[in-house]
């Protein structure tokens, strides 16, 4: 928690060991109430209705859908996405499903499956981005 209204979680972006920021931590900021917005829709509705023991075995895809729903929406409030903001996204993602592991009674995804994750979730959203996204993102990189 940074203040009383921002709150500050850690993302499991791979940074390659070349790079200086190598083994450092990677940090967003975020207001407490747009985390919770955005933690919110991104709970499967699935959950609603039953236990999520039920998603054994689909919980990466519940997970990814989840994400390309909050990403999709995004894109439609305003056109494009930032990296920054599928960085956030993505590690919320990981959070909301790290405490539906723990709350099933299950090993939470440790920092190596986090960031292996964190990867692939973003090479998937990016791959289905349209191509004129994709040039915006990519300039904003």
């Amino acid at each position: 928690m940074v203040d009383d209204f921002t709150y500050n979680f850690q993302i499991a972006r791979l940074i390659p060991k070349e790079n200086f920021l190598s083994g450092s931590e990677y940090t967003m900021n975020i207001s407490k109430q747009e985390f919770i917005d955005d933690i919110n829709s991104q709970i499967p509705k699935s959950l609603e209705a039953a236990s999520p023991n039920h998603l054994d075995g689909e919980l990466e895809a519940v997970a990814f859908e989840s994400l390309f729903t909050v990403v999709q929406r995004h894109i439609n409030k305003f056109g494009r996405i930032l990296p920054t903001d599928l960085d956030t996204y993505i590690g919320q993602n990981i959070l909301l499903f790290n405490a539906i592991l723990q709350a099933q009674g299950k090993q939470m995804l440790d920092t190596g499956k986090q960031e292996e994750r964190f990867s692939k979730f973003n090479y998937l959203i990016l791959g289905i981005l349209p191509d004129d996204l994709k040039v915006a993102y990519s300039s904003n990189a």
